[in-house]
């Protein structure tokens, strides 16, 4: 996904976690993920949002997606990027 303004991502990082922090569902975060980044694909609206939530507030992933993000970071960390969503390679 192309980030044009490093602050602005993580505003918008942030702002995603806050709406679901204030009970926002996961639909109404991507709807304003959106909004924000209108010439984002879908894919990188969905990766972006995963990505925030990841960072941000991993409260919000449910369990099996947790471990799976924290599987994928691993390999991305030993080097095998393949799977690893929205990694450029």
């Amino acid at each position: 996904m192309p980030i044009k303004d490093d602050a602005a991502a993580l505003e918008l990082a942030h702002a995603t976690c806050n709406l679901l922090n204030e009970g926002g569902t996961t639909n109404a975060a991507l709807k304003m993920i959106n909004n924000a980044e209108k010439t984002w694909s879908d894919k990188q609206v969905l990766n972006f949002g995963g990505l925030a939530v990841y960072a941000y507030c991993k409260e919000h992933l449910p369990e099996y997606s947790s471990r799976a993000m924290t599987a994928a970071v691993g390999r991305h960390r030993r080097g095998n990027n393949s799977r690893l969503p929205g990694c450029v390679v």
